[in-house]
């Protein structure tokens, strides 16, 4: 079969996948199949599990990772247990920050692509769909369209819980172009594309004029994150703290594997670099 054979089968299918209706036909999807109102840490968690699960010596092998993550088991039983499972089901958890901390060739950036890649294959099946407010620039969730004083109602009805509120944008389109009437909303399926930016974007933070105003401030307590990040030897954590009334000074702490001279550390100046092991106002820490 030639490449262009294969680009129109591949063009057909996703033709095939592709939805738009009004939100009272949307209503009819959720009410048939309530995962495709699932949210992001859900979405995760069970494209993870539905790829299976093996116990092995009393360790958990998940076969979405297989193939590329080798010796990490126990750091991945932890990433998926203790934190995208309790994530998946609304617990306080959800609201971290997911941070992956390692020396070079630990596996974060791999681990970071297999989830991306993975989340574009999950929503071309029938559990991963994702669907959107048509003409949203943020591909914004249609349950949003739901009045705060009927979400309520709405979960004894469908067993979903709405969270989040109706963007600017959607509620003056909602108003202008659909005269106050969510049923006649136009809702399509859409698929996450790092390329596109569709559900996926990536920040580089590489340029550093663009960030000379930005203080990177790292954890000052990692025993807070240490359940779910790796560590793996990772370097030491500095953040840099601006001192009350004092904006053009800032206050340098270490954390535990730093010499005593480190740990207090005042430095004058914006974004001067000295030469003590990190780098003030803005830049990154070394």
């Amino acid at each position: 079969m030639d490449i262009l054979k294969k680009v129109e089968i591949y063009r057909e299918e996703d033709n095939r996948l592709k939805w738009e209706g009004t939100f009272e036909e949307y209503l009819k999807l959720i009410k048939d199949e309530p995962l495709i109102a699932q949210p992001a840490h859900s979405r995760v968690y069970n494209m993870i599990k539905d790829a299976g699960i093996e116990e092995v010596n009393g360790k958990r092998h998940y076969k979405f990772f297989s193939g590329q993550m080798f010796g990490l088991e126990d750091s991945l039983e932890r990433l998926v247990e203790e934190y995208f499972h309790p994530a998946a089901k609304r617990l306080d958890v959800r609201k971290r920050i997911l941070l992956l901390m390692g020396p070079v060739s630990g596996g974060k950036s791999t681990l970071v692509t297999m989830l991306k890649r993975g989340l574009e294959a999950y929503s071309l099946t029938d559990r991963g769909a994702v669907y959107a407010i048509k003409g949203c620039p943020m591909h914004e969730d249609p349950l949003h369209l739901i009045p705060h004083h009927l979400r309520k109602d709405f979960f004894e009805e469908y067993g979903i819980r709405i969270e989040g509120n109706l963007s600017p944008l959607n509620t003056m389109r909602l108003e202008e172009e659909y005269g106050g009437r969510i049923e006649d909303v136009i809702i399509e399926r859409i698929f996450f594309s790092e390329d596109k930016r569709t559900g996926i974007g990536t920040f580089s933070p590489s340029d550093p004029k663009s960030q000379a105003r930005v203080v990177v401030r790292a954890a000052a307590r990692p025993d807070r994150i240490r359940r779910f990040h790796w560590r793996l030897g990772a370097p030491p954590v500095v953040s840099a703290v601006p001192l009350r009334g004092q904006p053009d000074r800032f206050h340098h702490r270490a954390t535990d594997g730093w010499p005593n001279d480190y740990r207090t550390n005042r430095v004058r100046g914006r974004a001067d670099p000295r030469n003590d092991g990190c780098v003030h106002a803005g830049r990154s820490v070394r």
